[in-house]
């Protein structure tokens, strides 16, 4: 009488293609799941540093005394001392230090960053962070 103990071979062969596909299966959704993260991560990281740079704008333009503008340049003038905001290559600058982390990219949009109208004492900021546009309007209280 002959035993038959174990596996066979066509059943060795099945069970490791099914592991073969489950394992396949859980390595590309850990892989999206891990490709999402980071992209998330990167736009909560843009999204702060825009929060920031906005932040920063507006506490320089609140109860700012003078301001004078270029396309690159806006400074102003509170408590006494000049505050100088300017497009220095991929980063904005308040004076010479830079406000942005450095895998954010600030870029000019059409050449516009910073405009200031007198008449309305209205500073309009326009730039992109990579490739998102961000423009505000701030209102100075005469």
């Amino acid at each position: 009488m002959i035993r038959e103990n174990g596996f066979t071979l066509i059943e060795t062969l099945i069970y490791i293609a099914l592991f073969t596909i489950i394992i396949g299966g859980a390595m590309v959704a850990v892989y999206q799941i891990i490709e999402s993260t980071n992209r998330t991560n990167e736009r909560v990281v843009i999204q702060e540093d825009v929060n920031f740079l906005l932040r920063k704008l507006d506490w320089a333009l609140t109860g700012a005394s003078a301001v004078s503008a270029t396309a690159t340049t806006l400074t102003v003038t509170k408590g006494g001392s000049n505050l100088v905001f300017e497009l220095t290559g991929d980063d904005l600058t308040l004076d010479t230090k830079p406000l942005n982390s450095s895998f954010v990219k600030v870029e000019p949009v059409a050449g516009i960053v910073f405009t200031y109208d007198s008449g309305e004492r209205k500073v309009t900021t326009v730039f992109t962070i990579n490739g998102r546009q961000v423009d505000q309007i701030k209102y100075l209280k005469p």
